[in-house]
């Protein structure tokens, strides 16, 4: 990637073997936002500042070499520099949604999201789908509420299309994942309240009323890493359907497509005998991790990273450790020493390059 690349790459596209997109960055502080593209099926990229059109970018769908998406938040001053809720990421206060659109191959771009009526302050396009040429979906992320964008002439203009019920009430908050079948029956997924999400809501009047399907497996009170980022429907009719955020799930039985989240889990091997835990200390703003060793160790790292996927703190890097019980206590600072705010993040280990169990821990407010 050229040096000058967002920050993180937040959405890929690929059109066919040789041509592929990448957007990012998530984060209004890091680096970017811009476009990388490559033509050699990934042995040189390009790469395209789009600072003037957005302060973030997330999702890119391309429909040919040509022709394509990008979502993502542009600043807008009227909005308050610190939105209530938005205390710990006040950097996401100000934005509000783009979707940008290129007929050029990314050298040129227009808002079609510009003028779209109903837009809260704190709130950016996530994800994107067409399910036909006409008709597409952007999910909203917003920390305090829930709403989608549809199109259905093409991505030239959108509508905004609050995550309601049949009565006009707010359900579900926080959304990233989207997935529609067709132009009718489709679901929306994320965080919901705090960050403790994993709810998903089912529409099939085409966005316009949701119903509550909290079925995906867990418990929301204790395991909230399984929230829902992002939909895959395949198969025209639709044949097979998986949805991830922490895990992955697949659709199980092709007959109910309303499954589609409530399959089984796909789960990723984990080097046998090693475990984490935490315990957190709301007096001195910490969290205890510990975790077991099953073996000698020649490198142990283990780390915090935000609920946006940035890597915040390195608490061991690469160490070589004994087999046993290991205690090692995070001080809700990152690796700058700047204190963070009180909200849910990950931590990973991984051991001699195999990666291990990854588990949630809260940083006492």
């Amino acid at each position: 990637m050229p040096d000058s690349s967002p920050a993180g790459i937040c959405g890929m596209s690929v059109v066919n073997e040789k041509v592929v997109y990448g957007a990012g960055t998530n984060d209004p502080n890091l680096p970017g936002p811009g476009l990388v593209k490559t033509t050699d099926g990934g042995a040189t990229w390009t790469h395209t500042d789009l600072n003037q059109h957005a302060d973030n970018l997330i999702d890119v769908y391309f429909s040919d070499e040509n022709t394509g998406w990008i979502v993502g938040g542009k600043k807008d001053s009227s909005c308050p520099a610190v939105k209530p809720g938005y205390e710990t990421h006040p950097q996401y206060s100000q934005l509000k949604p783009v979707v940008l659109k290129t007929t050029d191959g990314g050298v040129t771009w227009v808002n079609k999201a510009a003028g779209v009526a109903g837009f809260d302050c704190g709130e950016w396009g996530w994800k994107i789908q067409f399910v036909d040429a006409m008709t597409g979906f952007v999910s909203l992320e917003n920390f305090s509420t829930a709403a989608i964008l549809k199109t259905t002439d093409g991505g030239e203009t959108w509508v905004r299309l609050p995550i309601v019920d049949s009565a006009g009430q707010s359900i579900n908050m926080d959304l990233e994942g989207v997935g529609f079948i067709d132009a009718q029956s489709g679901w929306v997924g994320g965080w919901a309240d705090n960050f403790e999400g994993l709810f998903n809501s089912l529409s099939e009047d085409g966005g316009k009323s949701w119903t509550a399907q909290n079925n995906v497996p867990g418990n929301p009170n204790t395991d909230p890493r399984i929230k829902i980022n992002r939909y895959r429907l395949l198969g025209l009719p639709v044949s097979t359907g998986y949805c991830s955020g922490a895990r992955v799930y697949k659709r199980a039985d092709p007959a109910a497509l309303d499954a589609v989240v409530a399959a089984a889990r796909i789960s990723t091997p984990q080097p046998p005998g090693l475990a984490l835990s935490h315990t957190s200390n709301f007096s001195s703003r910490s969290v205890e991790i510990t975790y077991v060793l099953p073996h000698d160790a020649k490198s142990v790292f283990v780390g915090i990273w935000n609920h946006f996927a940035f890597h915040v703190r390195t608490l061991v890097g690469s160490e070589s450790q004994r087999a046993g019980r290991h205690t090692v206590t995070w001080d809700g600072r990152d690796d700058a020493g700047r204190p963070l705010g009180g909200d849910l993040y990950m931590c990973r280990i991984s051991v001699d390059g195999k990666t291990g169990e990854s588990q949630s821990v809260r940083l006492p407010k």
